[in-house]
């Protein structure tokens, strides 16, 4: 299993630098500090771009010949 993700593990970055000592003050304090220094996903911004995703979609030339 790890010979067979390396290259995709390998090229994304999952924990940078300034991450490190979040997660270890996460860790110390059980979890309670994190509303704190969490970002938080905006479910209105990712609403936005599923829709604007879907309209791309629609307008891409693969749609147009299935009409």
């Amino acid at each position: 299993m790890n010979e067979n993700w390396y290259d995709q593990l390998d090229e994304i970055k999952l924990i940078n630098d300034g991450e490190k000592p979040m997660i270890a003050l996460g860790l110390i304090s059980f979890g309670v500090l994190a509303p704190f220094y969490v970002a938080y996903r905006d479910q209105q911004q990712e609403e936005q771009q599923k829709e604007q995703q879907e309209e791309q979609q629609e307008q891409s030339p693969l749609n147009k010949d299935e009409q």
